[in-house]
């Protein structure tokens, strides 16, 4: 008899039981290995060594120490608005200009070196071409499965010299040893466009609605701030509809749009009367779980209100379920700590500023 090689669910309600901590996982390395950075955390199949390269991160993106980093963050936001102020009256490219703030944040964060996208003229629109067209690299080499390591074995010189601006200043990130090249390159990497694409969603869709703009800026209007007159990100987070704009848009632009598979090595697994053998790797993909009708009414619509009190009481135990699983990635899997730093910080700052200071 011949058993498939890979199982994929589309039942929401399984997720929490193939995402979890409890038990031995290890990754599907069929899809991992595409990454080509196998020294990094992210890429580590065995799930013991996943643990053991994990553990030195994970206090770096504790709460603690984002908090001490709250001051870097205002002065890029602040960076931000200085730019778009010079460029009233012109045609801005706000995609760019987005992907260049978090792209600042996350490298002066994890490498404490700001780049300075936020200073080029046309806010690094190379950098963001070659990053978003990355993705589809990732989705090639998980078939042809030669061409990631060939790839990686062309002589760094010779692609400095035949790449284009984007390129070579991309290649200035990955400059280190290759234990910490892997690692720099999958979290750098997990922040930059997951990030920037969460807030150009919330942006896109916040100014093509003038009755969300407007009840946003009336709730930001009330809320308190500093002497300084900034708003803390702890007053920012309980900001009910704020939380809601937020979310939505982390829903609508999930960090990853694929499968992403796991395997339980050591026992099998259950789904309803069917029963899975243990190495059989079993993937999810968040994107139909963030579309679902039988979990998110109206799925293709922005509606900050499904995640504010008495509007989600009919389903508020399917949603308190998802909505921390947003990004699209299990607990195993270490870009959700740099997800949570970008989200938790430069969305709440970025969004805050740009529609408290420009009109629609």
């Amino acid at each position: 008899m011949t058993f498939p090689y890979e199982l994929h669910i589309n039942d929401p309600s399984y997720y929490e039981k193939l995402y979890r901590q409890d038990g031995r996982w290890n990754k599907y390395d069929w899809a991992y290995d595409a990454f080509g950075a196998p020294m990094s955390a992210i890429c580590s199949v065995d799930h013991d060594l996943h643990k053991r390269r994990r553990a030195p991160l994970n206090p770096f993106f504790s709460k603690v120490n984002v908090a001490r980093r709250q001051s870097m963050i205002q002065e890029l936001v602040s960076k931000l608005c200085e730019r778009l102020d010079g460029l009233q009256g012109s045609t801005v490219n706000i995609s760019t200009a987005i992907s260049a703030f978090t792209r600042d944040v996350a490298t002066q964060f994890v490498l404490g070196k700001n780049h300075h996208n936020l200073d080029n003229e046309d806010f690094g629109a190379d950098i963001t071409n070659v990053l978003q067209s990355s993705g589809a690299i990732w989705r090639t080499t998980k078939h042809v499965r030669f061409l990631g390591p060939l790839m990686k074995s062309l002589p760094m010189d010779w692609i400095e010299k035949t790449a284009d601006a984007g390129t070579k200043a991309f290649l200035g990130f990955l400059k280190t040893v290759l234990r910490i090249n892997d690692e720099v390159g999958t979290i750098t990497g997990a922040a930059f466009e997951t990030a920037a694409q969460s807030i150009r969603t919330v942006l896109y869709h916040l100014y093509s609605n003038s009755e969300l703009l407007g009840r946003l800026r009336a709730e930001l209007a009330n809320a308190h701030r500093e002497d300084n007159g900034e708003y803390s990100v702890a007053v920012l987070e309980q900001l009910p509809f704020l939380t809601g704009v937020i979310r939505e848009g982390l829903r609508l632009s999930p960090g990853l749009a694929t499968r992403l598979a796991r395997v339980a090595p050591d026992r099998d697994l259950f789904y309803g009367q069917w029963r899975i053998p243990s190495g059989t790797p079993v993937g999810m993909t968040v994107l139909h779980m963030h579309h679902d009708p039988s979990v998110y009414a109206e799925p293709k619509k922005f509606i900050p209100e499904r995640w504010i009190g008495e509007a989600k009481a009919t389903d508020k135990a399917i949603v308190q379920r998802y909505d921390l699983k947003l990004q699209g990635a299990g607990p195993k899997d270490v870009e959700c700590d740099s997800d949570q730093f970008i989200i938790g910080t430069a969305d709440l700052s970025g969004i805050k500023a740009v529609v408290t200071e420009y009109e629609g």
